[in-house]
Order: C-alpha cells, then structure tokens, then sequence
C-alpha cells in the first residue's frame, strides 16, 4: 500500500514538471492572470444569457471549498490553466484517494502548438498519477466534448456516470405550495447518519466523501432513516449574469429590485451537497418537502439559485413548487491511458459542489 506522501499532488506535480520545462505551478502572483483565464470562456444559456464562472476573491480556497487539494498548472507565457486536484471519495465501497482534472483554458492569444504541448503534459500527468482519475464536461460544451472523443495517443476518456443539474429561482411563491401531509420528518444530526451512510458507500461504484462535521439533515420515515440531505453556500467563487436578451434584462432589474440582489454581480447559490434517499421512494416528492421545509426555516430565500445535482435518468417531478428551473446536463468520466475504465457504471452519489 502506498503511503499518503505517495499520494500527494504536491509531491507528484513538481516531479512531473521537471522535464517539461514549458510548464510551471502557478505563483500567488500570477492568480490574477489565472483567474483571468478562467473567466474567459462565459457558458452561453440557449442565447438569452452568458454565465461567467469565477473562483474570485481566493483561487486555492475555492478549490479546498470543494474537498480538493488543487495544484494549478501554467506555462511560462502564462497562456494556459490546468489544474489537478487530489481529495477522497468511496469507490467501490472503499474510502481511497483520487484525482481529479478540472478548469482546463487556454488565452485567446494561445496557438495550436499549445494545445499539442498540452497533451504531452495530460499523458505524463496520467502516468504519475497512482490511483484513478476523473473529470467532468457539461454536455452543452461542445468544444470540450469533441476534444474528449477525439482519437489522442495515450489518453483515454470512459463515460461513466450522467447527471443532471437542476437548478431552481426560490420565489417567495413556494410558501403557496402546500402538500395535502408531510410524509417525512428532517431531524438535524440524525445520529443514524454515521450507519445509513456506510451502508449507502458499500452498494455504490462511486461516491464523494460526505463532512458530517457539516450541518445535514436526516431523512425519517415513520420512526426509520430513510435519506439524507445537505445544504451548502461557498464562499470562494461567484457566478455573474450578463444578459443578452430584453427578456433577461426585465427579469434582472425586476429580481435586483424584489430581491435587493445584483445578479450580475453576484449570484446568491446554494448547492444541495448530499442528497441520499433509499430506492422505494421517489425523488420529487422528497425533494418538494425539503423545498418547503428549507425556505421556511430560512435555510433558502427568496432569490437564492437551488442547484440539485441527480442521475440523468431519474424522472424528478417539482411540478407545483412555483419555482422556475433550469436544466444542465453533464458527465463524468474517467481518465486514464487504457482502452478500458477501471470503474464501472452502477450508482454513484455525487456532490455538485465538487465537480
């Protein structure tokens, strides 16, 4: 068995480094350009809107946020961002250490003989690494998807997992929605959850390590754990709107002025970090509970954006919650330098926070 040394980013990168000149760890002095280069790329929303993803006001802490220990990677131009991340998750039932690659850009002014250097650096990384590796492309990235498919020598990208974000405007409208009964009860610090969770990390191909030094809910039914959930606002990075229809730029002014929030300075989100419920029940109905109980006890507010990361597949009905939603879909995938994944597809629990 390997020790945690061998495990470390910080031990592996530097030595990977050493023969490929071009590159460099990012200094806290280049951050700037760093962060720079990662809010180049805004995520266009069907034409009606660009999100511009940041990791303002603290690039590393923005990363520990997500459970990842990151080591940014840049070139001497400093044209180029990628980073790689170590942090924990169960695989196969298993706590271990994995990897993880995120947040790959290139400066406008970068050229083609960039991106071939790129691979040469992606296919050492790989060779270092001593356990698997993992990344996530949302499917609306079509630039990102085709590099993903495309035919690199040594490099290897196995689908293992859909998901789908939903992402909800809490509307001071939900507290209409009434169920005919509560079917569940949300105990804060359900002792059970320690039991539940490991039995749930046994029967799973994959899933994020969950803080229960956190505050989490557990999920009962008629006396039994049946569920468990979390909320979580980061700190470490922001999201801005920038509106490219009337449309947007209506609803804008109207939000900045019921909800005293300045979206395209800011957007107030919440992730539902964990999200755990046993087969026999559905999501939605689950899910519009925790809406109502979260807004009433002031976990959510008005104006707040509700991101609720779930498989791909499942069907989740919210229809009456008088909320709008936003639908995103991604994949993660494993990284490696073999024709063939070393984790199947099977159930995976994922935390939105840390892809």
């Amino acid at each position: 068995m390997l020790s945690n040394e061998n495990y470390s980013i910080q031990k592996i990168m530097p030595k990977v480094l050493e023969n490929l000149e071009q590159y460099q760890e990012a200094t806290p002095k280049e951050h700037e350009v760093v962060q720079s280069i990662l809010e180049s790329e805004p995520m266009d929303l069907s034409g009606l809107a660009e999100l511009k993803y940041s990791r303002r006001p603290n690039l590393i802490q923005s990363y520990r946020e997500s459970g990842q220990n990151p080591f940014v990677i840049t070139d001497r131009n400093l044209a180029f961002v990628g980073v790689v991340s170590q942090m924990q998750a169960f695989v196969k039932g298993v706590l271990q250490t994995i990897y993880y690659t995120s947040d790959l850009r290139f400066a406008k002014e970068s050229g083609v003989r960039a991106k071939m250097h790129f691979r040469n650096l992606y296919s050492e990384i790989l060779k270092s690494l001593p356990s698997l590796c993992f990344t996530s492309v949302l499917d609306q990235n079509e630039k990102a998807l085709a590099a993903l498919t495309s035919k690199k020598k040594g490099i290897f990208y196995h689908p293992v997992h859909s998901y789908q974000i939903r992402s909800l405007l809490i509307l001071p409208t939900l507290k209409w929605f009434k169920q005919k009964r509560r079917n569940f009860q949300f105990i804060e610090g359900h002792p059970a959850a320690p039991d539940y969770l490991l039995k749930k990390f046994s029967d799973a191909r994959f899933a994020h390590k969950v803080d229960l030094s956190q505050r989490y809910w557990g999920i009962a039914r008629n006396g039994q754990m049946v569920g468990l959930f979390s909320i979580h606002q980061p700190e470490f990075r922001s999201i801005q709107v920038r509106s490219k229809s009337r449309f947007i730029s209506l609803w804008m002014r109207a939000a900045r002025w019921a909800f005293r929030k300045d979206y395209s300075e800011k957007i107030p989100w919440k992730y539902l970090t964990h999200f755990y419920l046993d087969d026999f029940y559905d999501k939605g109905p689950v899910l519009r509970e925790i809406l109502q109980f979260a807004y009433a006890h002031n976990i959510l507010e008005a104006g707040d954006l509700f991101l609720v990361c779930h498989n791909k597949d499942d069907k989740v009905d919210l229809n009456g919650v008088f909320c709008p939603q936003f639908l995103t879909s991604g994949t993660l995938y494993e990284v490696n330098q073999s024709e063939t994944p070393s984790i199947e597809k099977g159930r995976y629990y994922l935390n939105p926070l840390y892809l």
